[in-house]
């Protein structure tokens, strides 16, 4: 595994394989973000968010033309990505909520960053889904998701994938790291 992918805003699978595959070639997370976007019919409107995990960076893409308001914002070992948002304000809030976790669980800080965007306004359309997913990779090359959690169709997904998180094992998955 040389990296990790989320497509959004148009989400295609293939994308993130694409990128993986360039990625495994060889190129830098940059490069291999531009090949393939410049590739693909649907690049104005996707977004994604890529981790290169062999030298360790992270990169946001976001096309000219995705659902207003849009953009990315990063953080220390952290970026975040959003569309549709109420205001862009919603980007730093997530940013500042993962920092405000620091010490705790990978997964804790995840679900603890879409909390705050959500507090600070979220998705203009309300909530239906949310979703976590962590990913461990150890020598040699052992790969899996620990925490694989989703929410779709509900009232409150957020409230809802916190109490998943609760009941799968937050204290039995723990991934701590330089995040």
């Amino acid at each position: 595994g040389v990296g990790m992918v989320n497509v959004q805003n148009y989400g295609f699978s293939g994308i993130a394989y694409r990128i993986l595959d360039e990625m495994e070639s060889g190129d830098c997370i940059e490069a291999s973000v531009e090949k393939v976007m410049a590739k693909d019919d649907y690049h104005s409107r996707r977004q994604c968010l890529v981790a290169d995990m062999k030298q360790e960076k992270l990169l946001a893409y976001s096309g000219a033309h995705c659902t207003d308001c849009f953009g990315q914002r990063y953080g220390e070992n952290c970026v975040a990505a959003g569309n549709s948002l109420v205001h862009i304000d919603v980007l730093d809030a997530m940013i500042d909520g993962f920092h405000a976790l620091e010490g705790q669980t990978l997964t804790h800080r995840l679900i603890g960053a879409l909390e705050a965007g959500c507090n600070a306004g979220g998705d203009r359309r309300g909530q239906e889904a949310a979703a976590v997913k962590v990913f461990q990779y150890s020598y040699p090359h052992h790969q899996y998701f620990p925490i694989d959690l989703r929410v779709d169709h509900h009232e409150e997904p957020l409230q809802e994938l916190r109490n998943l998180y609760r009941i799968f094992g937050e204290n039995e998955r723990q991934i701590l790291g330089p995040f």
